[in-house]
């Protein structure tokens, strides 16, 4: 499976938040602050119990939602407004919900039941 470091984590959630053109190198400012909100989500997401991976290598099938919710972190600082940060804030739900999903099939002790 392939993983993405702190780097492309961080840029994707300046491109999905509009902020970096795809393809551009962040300013240092702008890198520091969403590698800030990269480290705020981890640390969060491991508090919770969700975390089977480094911050240095999320797994591609949670990536989205990690973007997802370091870009509803960063939104107020972009000044996006209101009504984007409202869309960031469900977006930021809806992917807590992805990774908690994710990340606890296999793990939370269930079984198939078998009917006959």
């Amino acid at each position: 499976m392939r993983t993405y470091d702190t780097a492309q984590v961080r840029d994707l959630a300046l491109i999905h938040l509009g902020v970096l053109p795809t393809g551009e190198t962040p300013s240092a400012a702008d890198a520091e602050l969403a590698e800030i909100a990269v480290d705020a989500v981890h640390e969060e997401l491991e508090g919770l119990g969700l975390l089977n991976w480094p911050v240095c290598a999320v797994p591609s099938n949670v990536v989205l939602a990690v973007v997802a919710l370091v870009a509803s972190k960063l939104v107020n600082s972009f000044g996006l407004g209101d009504g984007q940060a409202a869309r960031y804030a469900a977006d930021g739900q809806a992917a807590m919900t992805q990774i908690h999903q994710q990340t606890t099939i296999g793990n939370s002790g269930r079984t198939r039941a078998l009917y006959y």
